[in-house]
């Protein structure tokens, strides 16, 4: 059965009990979602604030500068945390998991003349650099200091960097996350200038023959416009998870 714990954490877990997950990656702070707790139950108002001073003592010894919680697959906020919430500026959000098997993937329209690569030691630098274009939506700090976590993806066994090119330049990328019965897409992007134009898709249909017949899975922002290009490709929702952050 695949569900949101079926996404790769990108990160050690370093507490598990039966009321929390705790996840912390030393190399990459600034990433939020790498360095977050994921709640087994849906806690009361006093509950959820023990568990809060939890993460917040241990991401204030660890140096980190932010508290970031998961709540179960599918379980939405109770309305006295919800409020605690906006007492405490925390942001909230709403991510939803997606799934589809390569034969049933509809990619209408892709580009028919862009190229793909397994990201290699040539052709690292174009990755970055083109990530980093797409990164400075968030902010040039944060960009700076993620241009090494893909030096630590091109390291890691686990995660395969694709790139794309059209007419000899770089155009987007992709990261997949190979399992045994599922092909993750993570950090699909591509450069601004050249969106709509079916490069997305094309980028996916690759993806989709290196799968085989695993089924490939994502997760997308339920507030984001991507998730309808999502639906319209065939993929199915197989539900939602609500998180809530703050910085320090």
């Amino acid at each position: 059965m695949i569900t949101f714990q079926s996404i790769h954490p990108h990160s050690t877990l370093v507490e598990e009990n039966e009321f929390y997950r705790l996840y912390y990656n030393a190399d990459a702070p600034y990433m939020y979602d790498y360095n977050c707790m994921y709640l087994k139950y849906q806690p009361t108002l006093e509950e959820f604030k023990l568990i809060e001073k939890i993460q917040l003592e241990f991401h204030e010894d660890m140096g980190l500068e932010h508290v970031k919680f998961y709540w179960p697959q599918d379980t939405g906020f109770s309305q006295p945390v919800l409020d605690y919430f906006i007492e405490q500026d925390y942001g909230v959000q709403l991510l939803e998991l997606y799934a589809v098997h390569p034969r049933d993937f509809m990619g209408r329209n892709p580009h028919p003349d862009v190229q793909f690569e397994f990201v290699s030691e040539d052709s690292l630098s174009d990755f970055k650099q083109i990530s980093y274009l797409q990164d400075l939506d968030i902010g040039k700090s944060f960009t700076d200091q993620k241009q090494s976590l893909y030096d630590l993806k091109f390291e890691d066994p686990f995660i395969r960097q694709i790139i794309a090119y059209l007419d000899n330049e770089p155009v987007g990328g992709v990261d997949i996350i190979e399992n045994k019965g599922t092909v993750e897409i993570d950090n699909l992007f591509v450069n601004k200038d050249r969106q709509h134009q079916g490069i997305a898709t094309a980028l996916q249909l690759f993806v989709m023959k290196q799968a085989g017949d695993r089924t490939v899975i994502l997760v997308a922002d339920g507030e984001d416009t991507p998730k309808d290009m999502y639906t319209k490709q065939n993929y199915i929702y197989l539900g939602f998870q609500a998180g809530a952050q703050k910085e320090l």
